[in-house]
């Protein structure tokens, strides 16, 4: 529940602080006086859009700060465990001359998401023009399910999350098996081509080479040729003289011992000399271009060009792309099968479902009726005698996380006429009344601990008013209430009753707000009465207050 709220450089107000307790707290005080500011701030504080046209002085920022108090485990745990949320929430918002926002909880940063987040469930506004949960008919199965067998719906809730699994694979495997289907053809075309050149990536890889080996064979013959005819073939050349040397220093050895060195050396260099002109002459007898063979790899290597350009970069790709259309193209029989056996399983499942459904929307169309007649008793209680509310439970065949039913809200408040959609009653005194009997019916199953209501009991005096008042103090046994109200009644039944006067001082206007004693509250209940303060509206006074529940 909201404990304190502090408010600075709103519109009339520039600075109030105020502290709240559980119970039914009123706020009274003449029109302009500033009673519907409280609940703008209260709005500011958990996310709704500012305006600069709310600052009194354009100057200054606007600033609201508030705190809530109580078991906060319906919060998600990443937003408690985000903002260190336990058992209070301090919220502050400002917002300064620039229309820059900065919002905290708990002392962390905070966004206006997170804001609506946490205190759409924490706070629930109430007023003539607004969008209520109750009138939002998505809401009304939730209401109407807090009434029947939870057991059931669970039941169906996990079978239906294992129908929609199995659905969303099946869905899944047709897809890829009617695109494997639409493209059979294709597929099985650029196998054939890939494997059609039983590609060998080691050997295709030196391709390049032997092309350009035979590309400049005569090149290669000629400088082969050249090489022998000056190293063994030539009238000239370099083996013979070689010799020749060799000859000539081994026929002075017995007169010049040193030179044996040389000779030793130049005798490797001979053998050396030889071998090469081995290995050459082999070379150049077994090299003979054949321009078939040169053909033949050109061609490969554009046909190995152009699969790697489209299945590539690297031969390994187009191997790897080569194994997954094998793959796919291997499966689709198997996928026939899967297929198939998931059909049979999901037919067996909507069996199974539409079985609990039948059992849940019965039990909703029972609870249906029980939560109609409650509601029709408590508006009887609230002088709308001729009230007819009907829960219109509608159920498709087809099946959904609702187990295919619609529910909404209908009523008709006079006689002679059908119920038509909740949402549609446009009388602000019947609507108020409806709420009531909507909130008394379901404040059992309502998590939300603060609810505020903006001149709820408006269109509406006498034995109905006091009717209201009676079950607005009820509800407020079980939540915290703000309620805005102009009726003296309503006003009577207050655990803390909050009065705001208007008053002008050096040419400006303030906003004063105060908590009123028993005494005070009885002078302002005489005022509520008769407009001034007389004896006769205190002693009515009196009254409304040794009445009240």
């Amino acid at each position: 529940m909201l404990t304190q709220l502090n408010i600075s450089n709103l519109s009339i107000i520039d600075r109030i602080s105020l502290e709240f307790s559980g119970g039914l707290n009123i706020i009274t005080g003449e029109t302009g006086a500033g009673k519907s500011l409280i609940i703008q701030a209260v709005k500011l504080l958990v996310g709704e859009r500012f305006s600069r046209e709310m600052a009194r002085d354009p100057e200054k920022k606007v600033s609201v700060e508030g705190a809530f108090s109580g078991d906060f485990r319906m919060l998600s745990e990443e937003l408690r465990d985000e903002f260190e949320i336990e058992d209070e929430i301090v919220v502050k918002r400002s917002v300064d001359s620039n229309g820059k926002n900065k919002i905290s909880l708990n002392g962390h940063i905070a966004t206006l998401k997170q804001l609506k987040q946490i205190f759409d469930i924490l706070v629930d506004f109430h007023g003539q023009h607004e969008h209520q949960r109750l009138l939002n008919s998505r809401n009304h199965i939730k209401y109407l399910d807090g009434l029947i067998d939870n057991d059931l719906k669970d039941e169906y809730s996990v079978k239906y999350r294992e129908y929609r699994k199995l659905a969303s694979e099946l869905e899944r495997l047709k897809k890829e098996y009617s695109d494997t289907l639409k493209n059979k053809d294709i597929m099985e075309f650029q196998l054939n081509e890939i494997e059609s050149l039983n590609i060998e990536p080691d050997k295709d890889r030196e391709l390049e080479n032997r092309i350009s080996f035979l590309n400049n064979i005569e090149k290669i013959r000629e400088a082969l040729s050249t090489s022998l005819q000056v190293l063994s073939e030539g009238e000239y050349n370099a083996s013979d003289l070689i010799n020749t040397s060799l000859k000539e220093i081994s026929s002075v050895f017995d007169y010049y011992a040193d030179i044996e060195s040389i000779h030793n050396r130049l005798q490797d260099v001979y053998y050396e000399l030889n071998d090469c002109i081995n290995n050459i002459s082999h070379l150049y007898y077994e090299q003979d271009g054949d321009p078939e063979e040169l053909d033949s790899l050109i061609k490969r290597k554009m046909q190995l060009d152009k699969l790697l350009s489209k299945y590539g970069p690297d031969f390994e790709d187009v191997l790897e792309f080569a194994d997954d259309l094998k793959n796919k193209l291997d499966n689709v029989t198997f996928d026939e099968e899967k297929i198939e056996q998931y059909e049979k399983e999901l037919t067996d499942f909507e069996r199974e479902l539409k079985n609990i459904a039948g059992r849940l929307n019965a039990s909703r169309k029972k609870a249906a009726r029980d939560l109609a007649g409650r509601v029709e008793n408590i508006l009887k209680s609230l002088e709308l005698k001729d009230a007819k509310f009907e829960v219109n439970v509608d159920v498709k065949d087809e099946l959904d996380a609702n187990a295919g039913a619609d529910v909404e809200f209908y009523i008709a408040t006079n006689k002679g006429f059908s119920p038509s959609p909740l949402k549609k009653v446009a009388s602000g005194g019947e609507l108020s009344r409806i709420m009531l009997a909507l909130k008394e019916v379901f404040s059992g199953m309502d998590d939300t601990p603060t609810l505020i209501f903006d001149e709820i009991d408006t269109g509406i005096s006498g034995v109905t008013a006091r009717k209201v008042a009676e079950k607005l103090k009820n509800l407020g046994k079980t939540k915290q209430l703000f309620v805005i109200t102009h009726l003296p009644v309503v006003a009577s039944k207050s655990d803390s009753h909050f009065h705001i006067a208007k008053i002008s001082e050096k040419g400006s206007t303030f906003t004063r707000i105060k908590t009123l004693s028993t005494e005070e509250k009885k002078e302002v209940l005489a005022t509520m009465i008769a407009g001034e303060v007389t004896p006769y509206a205190l002693k009515q006074a009196d009254e409304m207050l040794e009445h009240q529940a």
